[in-house]
């Protein structure tokens, strides 16, 4: 005859605070004067400095972009950037590329249980690139490690 045995365990769960990321600054590549016969690029970095090939004249002010993020105090993060897109105006298009945080390889720790990070990028302006105002809407992710 067997008899029947019991083993007994526990489950469990815990329960982090949700993670949020709250824009602080747009990232803004100011007013850009283009070549008549060669594309240029202008880069903001998250440094907040702005390269601008020397056939193109960049003038006005520019702004990296600026984000808090909130949670678990000491919890680690990742933040995921855009890979590409297009900036618009009207039906004219521009590329932005080349997306960087300021995070060393896109990792960051909420000390305190904040932390800001910067983001770049690079837009490419085509030879006589049509006046205008350019936009695009992009976003970051953020998510624990």
């Amino acid at each position: 005859s067997s008899a029947a045995q019991d083993a007994i365990f526990e489950a469990s769960a815990r329960i982090l605070e949700t993670i949020s990321v709250t824009k602080n600054a747009d990232l803004v590549f100011g007013t850009i004067v283009p070549d008549t016969s060669e594309d240029g690029f202008v880069t903001v970095q998250t440094n907040g400095r702005r390269q601008c090939d020397a056939h193109l004249t960049c003038i006005d002010s520019y702004s990296r972009a600026d984000f808090t993020v909130s949670g678990k105090q000491n919890a680690k993060y990742w933040v995921t950037l855009p890979e590409a897109g297009v900036l618009s105006s009207g039906e004219e298009t521009m590329e932005i590329d080349n997306f960087t945080s300021n995070l060393l390889f896109g990792w960051g720790t909420l000390y305190g249980g904040t932390d800001d990070f910067k983001v770049g990028a690079r837009i490419k302006l085509k030879a006589n690139q049509q006046p205008g105002d350019y936009i695009g809407t992009f976003a970051v992710t953020v998510e624990y490690e």
